[in-house]
């Protein structure tokens, strides 16, 4: 459980990888990929929090950390909470979390699965958050800044 959140619920409506999820072998054993791209309902609560807080290089593009949010965001059609969870993340977590600030700030879209008035309203707020500009400052992301104040 995630946040006191059932992650089998969590997932329930979101498309399946359908097999091994491609990433770091290294630090990742066949089975922990095996276990990633199948039903989130086997997944242990420590495969994902690794898995979130793991930074970007591990995975290929189909499996970036702002997927993963957007899909958390499914069981309740809300960003903010998820995006408050990112917060909680250690220093571990910079660097993926950058990358998911740029990839929103230079205009990407959130893959949502339902369709709010304004999707990207949680993240505009979440990029302006004192909390990411810390965060950004720590990893000294600076040109993650700079594509947010060019919003």
């Amino acid at each position: 459980m995630v946040r006191g959140m059932d992650l089998g619920t969590v997932f329930a409506g979101v498309p399946r990888v359908g097999g091994r999820v491609d990433g770091c072998t290294y630090c990742y054993s066949e089975s922990d990929l095996e276990l990633l791209g199948g039903d989130p309902a086997d997944v242990p609560d420590s495969l994902v929090s690794s898995f979130a807080r793991e930074v970007i290089d591990h995975w290929s593009e189909d499996h970036r950390l702002e997927t993963l949010i957007c899909a958390a965001a499914h069981i309740d059609h809300d960003l903010a909470p998820w995006l408050l969870y990112l917060d909680t993340l250690g220093p571990d977590a910079d660097a993926a979390i950058a990358e998911v600030a740029e990839y929103w700030a230079t205009g990407g879209e959130p893959m949502l699965w339902w369709f709010p008035e304004d999707p990207a309203a949680p993240i505009r707020d979440w990029l302006h958050s004192d909390v990411l500009w810390d965060r950004l400052s720590r990893a000294k992301a600076d040109d993650v800044k700079i594509a947010i104040a060019r919003m």
